[in-house]
């Protein structure tokens, strides 16, 4: 199948960056992130038209990749330990 897809020039350059990163050109990118999606289970897309939403969704993202380049991360481990120890849980 052949999809065409009409990209906000952000989200091209943002494709293209990425793809870039990872070795890849932005048409393998893509297929790698639509591949994600359908294995996720828990995947949900975001309607179309619900601009607000997207636009929430990136800056999250966004900000996330911001933190853990600046070294704000921790492991699973870490947070799955202090939550077990927060709820009581063996």
């Amino acid at each position: 199948m052949t999809l065409m897809l009409n990209l906000s020039p952000d989200q091209e350059s943002a494709i293209r960056t990425q793809a870039s990163k990872n070795g890849m050109e932005p048409e393998a990118y893509v297929l790698s992130l639509v591949d994600e999606a359908i294995l996720f289970d828990g995947f949900e897309p975001i309607p179309q038209d619900d601009v607000r939403e997207r636009e929430e969704t990136a800056a999250g993202v966004a900000h996330g990749l911001r933190d853990f380049a600046a070294g704000r991360h921790r492991s699973a481990d870490d947070a799955f330990d202090e939550l077990r120890t927060k709820h009581g849980i063996e």
